[in-house]
């Protein structure tokens, strides 16, 4: 678990998973929290947990997947990202969504510093990325307040996207 001053961010589990393919009551019953609506915006994504060994990951790359995100006080999650699995070659990279009724709260920027933190805490982090939409949006607007620069224009697998890296490790 990595926890802020407002957020704890759960490893997203087996157990979560098939909690949350029974439906939102069950995740939330589950986590012991309210599930918001308009959370997940990409379902898709949480069908299977990016964490467990038993989805055909070895158990060093726990910690590498997915996370939920929760209120401290564990009344309600907030929203999910985590990490597009293990480093490669020193680059690990970084995904989030906040639910539509805790968006612009500063959730948001204080999970991305939270993730980039944690995975500069280990030794072969040498660069952390993330992707947004080629346009200044709000993701783009969180990535600056974290200290990400913008690196430039490619294409992915989701088309054209910006490609932003942080700036040497965080202090």
């Amino acid at each position: 678990m990595i926890e802020t001053a407002r957020l704890r961010l759960l490893p997203y589990t087996i157990h979560l998973a098939r909690a949350f393919e029974q439906g939102q009551s069950e995740l939330g019953a589950a986590l012991e929290a309210s599930i918001p609506n308009g959370w997940p915006e990409y379902p898709g994504a949480y069908s299977r947990p990016a964490t467990e060994g038993s989805t055909g990951r070895e158990s060093r790359d726990r910690g590498w997947g997915t996370y939920l995100f929760l209120l401290k006080d564990g009344s309600s999650l907030v929203g999910s990202g985590g990490y597009k699995g293990p480093p490669k070659g020193g680059v690990v990279e970084i995904g989030y969504e906040i639910a539509p009724p805790f968006r612009n709260r500063g959730m948001a920027t204080e999970a991305a510093r939270a993730l980039i933190r944690h995975a500069y805490s280990n030794a072969d982090v040498e660069e952390v990325q993330a992707r947004t939409l080629p346009e200044r949006n709000a993701s783009a607007r969180v990535l600056e307040k974290v200290g990400m620069e913008l690196a430039g224009e490619i294409t992915d697998d989701d088309g054209v996207v910006w490609l932003w890296r942080t700036v040497g490790r965080p202090t």
